[in-house]
């Protein structure tokens, strides 16, 4: 089932289908909903988050991005990096955020925080050592010091 829709992601209760993902061929990535350990999000404006935006590929931060030409232009769309505990991060645009970030956490884990801005620097998700022996990571929740929802 479908719980957002636009033309540049889609989101299911267990998976998030960023679309024009890979570069050139322009197939798209799944994340599986229970991997993500932080998102972060902006609106598109232009020469806003020079360096830490891209039109498609690897930006000057660890985010890969998905195509969208017009992210670096003024536009009622909003850019979103979802944080999956790897080193790169996906990077994204969406529609409508307010829809997308409802949706979004309403099947992520609660302990996932949003946060408002996309930083140069993410912080470091610790791996739990003693789940590695069984062949599970467990991905722990980052905190930010300002409440998303505000």
């Amino acid at each position: 089932m479908e719980l957002y829709k636009d033309k540049f992601v889609t989101l299911h209760e267990d998976e998030l289908v960023i679309k024009t993902y890979y570069f050139p061929v322009g197939t798209n990535v799944t994340i599986k909903t229970k991997d993500i350990v932080g998102v972060y999000y902006d609106e598109q404006k232009f020469m806003k988050d020079c360096g830490k935006i891209k039109g498609w590929g690897m930006s000057l931060n660890p985010v890969w991005w998905a195509c969208d030409l017009k992210r670096g232009i003024s536009s009622k769309n909003f850019n979103v990096v979802v944080d999956t505990g790897e080193w790169t991060k996906k990077g994204f645009s969406v529609v409508d955020i307010a829809d997308f970030l409802e949706a979004l956490r309403d099947v992520v884990d609660p302990t996932v925080e949003f946060r408002k801005g996309i930083p140069f620097d993410f912080p470091e998700t610790v791996k739990d050592s003693e789940s590695d022996k069984v062949g599970i990571i467990e991905k722990q929740p980052i905190h930010f010091e300002d409440d998303p929802k505000k």
